[in-house]
């Protein structure tokens, strides 16, 4: 006989907390919306690209994490790729909390004609206690818990009444309020489509169950391939059901009555199931325990979701708080600022702002299908391929995110399906074309110097150095423009280089025992020259015709100030960021940060220069030449 190994039932055992933390209010009551609107078949094209995501998401990473031996450098790793794009991933998941709330509200407990205010404590006490009372590895055990109660009430709900059975649909009609083969199916198909292939990426729940997952050396690409497959059997059974209930409806001729009117006076069905449970003719005929057999169902997907959002929120707020340079968040209590209590909070009340205004769920779902999808490109491209991919603005995949939702936005309003098309084609075809773009060499670029950076740097691929004889590298001097593209200006040093990220200048170098005290970390003082020497480089990038036996002006440091954060120790890659701040006709402040290979933020400060004529010494204005050569990075 023989004992069952739990390895083996390890990614079984995160399936299911998978499949459930993914079952937040978007795919939970979009499945009705689709399996009423648009028959079995807009079901499954709505089940299936969702599972499919998730599933090849698994799979992608898993790829990922076997470059790894250890957790700690895959966390590393996942946390340097994230870098810039920390504000996007808390954004998701806020606004997956905010309308997982806003769905339980408007589509259960408004139906019900219970206080959702009151529910209100009760989701929410109910999510904080789970998430403080379990950390990851213990909670895929309480979801293991909820899993088989949600089966036992699935199980329940389809055999257990004579009136509602999920083979009536198989023997009446697949057909929905609307067939997919309008233009307004595809207007709703396309960006459904792409967001959910490309949604878990963006995810942090899903992220730091991967994380765990590899650190109990189980194969993540298993455990999501079960997750999506339980996914999709969750969605299957609650389209189905609804379509069952709306054929069941129609039959008795009370479907309508049964359609709430909206705030956008078009076709939404997502609280009909409750609705013919409580509200109908066959109400009084309906067993209790039926009833309460789908509230059960419906309440353990979303908590099994909101504890999932609490805890991952609460480890990844803690480490953007290590990486947080903002000196307003001094002012405020460090536990409070690391606790996920505030944005739950704050998803309430927004769930309640959104409800009050008379808003559905398309309007939330719409952030993941149009606003997101850059960066859930631009991500998966760095996690994929070059992890410290920065040349991208911030501003710009904003823009034509809310450009893309606009978009969608009108057609979805409007109903002009091909507006709903073009608006998540968008931001994907942007980003795409954006990394496309710059990271195919020019024909006319000059060759790469091989020898002038490490693999790592290759790895990175910075933009053509020409190469040069001896230990300098020859630099070319670059276009005047608002988005300055990075070069590598080093020393022959191995692991040393230089460019630019937007308005800062970046230097990176490896701390050597020649940095170092007796203790073994590195000299306070050495930060200083880390940042003179920053300094000059940047200087010698913006402005590589100066010529100091020419010159009719020299620039001298007026002030210069520093705060420590943390300490490096010898053979820490640490990296230096160093920018024009500000600037009036006679004074330049600079700011620089110091960072550590995953971005912690080590030390921090400003300087100010000042300019001297070369033969009197006397205090002058900023050189014209100077500051033409300096305003594109100001």
């Amino acid at each position: 006989m023989h004992i069952i190994n739990l390895k083996n039932i390890n990614p079984l055992i995160w399936g299911f907390s998978i499949a459930l933390s993914w079952t937040w209010g978007l795919g939970l009551f979009f499945s009705v919306q689709m399996a009423i609107q648009f028959g079995i078949h807009g079901l499954l094209l709505f089940a299936i690209p969702n599972a499919v995501g998730l599933i090849a998401f698994g799979w992608f990473v898993q790829n990922i994490s076997q470059k790894y031996s250890s957790n700690p450098e895959f966390e590393k790793y996942f946390l340097q790729t994230v870098n810039r794009l920390r504000w996007i991933f808390l954004l998701y998941q806020f606004i997956a909390i905010s309308l997982t709330f806003f769905a339980l509200f408007k589509y259960v407990f408004i139906p019900l004609d219970i206080n959702y205010y009151l529910i209100a404590f009760i989701v929410t006490g109910l999510s904080l206690f789970f998430g403080e009372q379990f950390h990851i590895g213990q909670l895929k055990w309480s979801h293991f818990v909820m899993a088989i109660l949600i089966v036992i009430s699935i199980v329940s709900i389809s055999i257990g009444d004579s009136h509602i059975t999920l083979l009536k649909p198989f023997n009446n009609s697949f057909s929905g309020y609307e067939s997919i083969g309008t233009n307004k199916f595809v207007g709703y198909f396309i960006p459904i489509f792409i967001g959910l292939l490309l949604g878990p990426w963006l995810d942090i729940q899903q992220w730091q169950r991967i994380l765990k997952i590899h650190d109990e050396k189980s194969n993540i690409g298993i455990a999501y391939s079960l997750g999506g497959f339980l996914f999709f059997i969750i969605l299957l059974f609650h389209g189905m059901l609804a379509l069952t209930i709306w054929h069941e409806a129609r039959g008795m001729g009370m479907e309508m009555s049964l359609i709430q009117q909206t705030a956008d006076h078009l076709f939404h069905v997502k609280d009909f199931i409750i609705r013919f449970l409580f509200h109908s003719k066959l109400q009084q005929q309906i067993p209790v325990t039926f009833q309460t057999m789908y509230l059960i169902f419906l309440y353990l997907c979303i908590i099994s979701t909101l504890d999932s959002g609490y805890i991952a929120l609460k480890w990844f707020q803690k480490d953007s708080l290590k990486k947080s340079e903002s000196m307003l968040l001094t002012l405020i209590p460090r536990h409070l600022l690391e606790s996920p209590i505030p944005l739950f909070v704050l998803a309430i009340f927004t769930a309640f702002a959104a409800i009050s205004i008379g808003l559905e769920l398309e309007y939330f779902m719409v952030f993941y299908s149009t606003f997101s999808l850059g960066y859930s490109i631009l991500f998966i491209f760095r996690s994929l391929f070059k992890p410290n991919f920065n040349l991208f603005n911030q501003t710009t995949l904003t823009a034509v995110g809310l450009f893309a939702t606009g978009i969608f936005g009108i057609g979805y309003l409007q109903q002009i399906p091909t507006l709903m098309m073009i608006g998540p084609i968008i931001p994907v075809i942007y980003t795409l074309f954006y990394i496309f773009r710059h990271n195919i060499p020019s024909a006319s670029a000059p060759n790469i110097n091989k020898a002038a950076y490490s693999k790592q740097d290759d790895e990175i691929t910075r933009i053509h150095v020409t190469p040069a004889t001896n230990d300098a590298l020859a630099i070319t001097k670059p276009n005047i423009s608002t988005d300055v593209a990075p070069q590598i200006l080093t020393a022959s040093e191995a692991g040393v280089s230089s460019w630019m990220d937007g308005k800062w200048f970046v230097h990176k170098l490896i701390a050597t025992y020649q940095d170092t005290n007796s203790v073994g970390n590195v000299y306070f003082a050495q930060y200083g020259m880390w940042v003179g020497k920053t300094r000059e480089l940047f200087f010698r990038y913006g402005f590589p015709e100066f010529d100091i036996k020419k010159t009719d002006w020299f620039i001298l440091t007026r002030s210069y100030e520093h705060k420590f954060l943390r300490e490096a120790r010898e053979f820490d890659e640490i990296i230096i960021r160093i920018r024009v701040a500000s600037f009036n006709r006679k004074f330049v402040t600079m700011e620089h940060q110091v960072f550590d290979s995953i971005n912690t933020l080590l030390g921090k400060g400003k300087q100010v220069l000042l300019f001297i004529s070369s033969k009197s010494y006397e205090i002058i204005d900023i050189p014209n030449d100077c500051y033409k050569a300096f305003i594109p990075y100001v």
